[in-house]
């Protein structure tokens, strides 16, 4: 385990000649499906224990590894153990805060038992100039090979993703007793942006996809025009 908490195994020593990492990460969007991630970890196990059985010699040695913290939704922060391993952890990463808890990402990886002293160069087990070849196998979470009846694809590309907040300012009244004509209303702005945000995706087609996400409307109450609105956009 290095100081990012990234777990790695390796059947044979490995010093600093070349390797082959195959693996993928441990945390999951949430709803994101279990396997999410935690398949490509025990794939890389899986191909170990071929290899022994089958007293297959590699070229190269083979370590496995299970990542921390990719797809950190709750912090609004991706890939924290790999790049934990490539010295590009900043500050903002990990000033990052909970969204419900407000708690900072650095505060938990503490409670985790991490060494914030060498987070940003969690090259304690693995030297990055060291890796040969990445593999990685992933569970796809969306619908396409299903529908189309494909048991397994490799991927050609990968996607670009954009993540916007947008706070919408306007002036909140009562429901009732306020004309529509009068109304600054952020909920309608928000509700605008989020419907816009779907049309734009299917007039560009292809493999665009856009997404609003959280929507966060204020004071929150069924019978008043909503002052403010934050709402989220991603792009891909």
């Amino acid at each position: 385990v290095d100081d990012a908490a990234n777990v790695f195994y390796s059947s044979e020593p490995i010093e600093n000649s070349k390797y082959i990492l195959v693996g993928s990460h441990m945390d999951s969007v949430p709803l994101g499906g279990n396997f999410d991630g935690l398949a490509g970890v025990l794939a890389g196990f899986l191909i170990l224990s071929y290899i022994s059985k089958n007293k297959i010699n590699l070229s190269l040695p083979l370590k496995v590894v299970a990542l921390r913290g990719e797809e950190s939704a709750w912090y609004g922060r991706n890939y924290i153990g790999s790049k934990s391993i490539f010295g590009l952890l900043t500050k903002e990463d990990l000033n990052a805060t909970h969204r419900k808890t407000g708690e900072k990402l650095s505060k938990a990886m503490q409670n985790c038992g991490v060494d914030l002293n060498k987070i940003r160069s969690a090259t304690s087990l693995i030297n990055k100039e060291s890796i040969e070849l990445f593999i990685e196998l992933h569970i796809e979470q969306g619908p396409v090979l299903e529908v189309e009846g494909v048991t397994i694809g490799a991927v050609t590309g990968v996607q670009g993703i954009s993540w916007t907040e947008l706070t919408v300012t306007g002036e909140s009244n009562h429901a009732g007793t306020t004309p529509m004509a009068l109304r600054h209303d952020s909920g309608f702005a928000a509700a605008a942006i989020s419907t816009y945000v779907r049309e734009l995706s299917v007039e560009m087609g292809g493999s665009q996809v856009a997404t609003v996400g959280r929507l966060e409307l204020h004071p929150n109450l069924v019978n008043v025009v909503a002052g403010s609105a934050i709402l989220t956009v991603d792009l891909r």
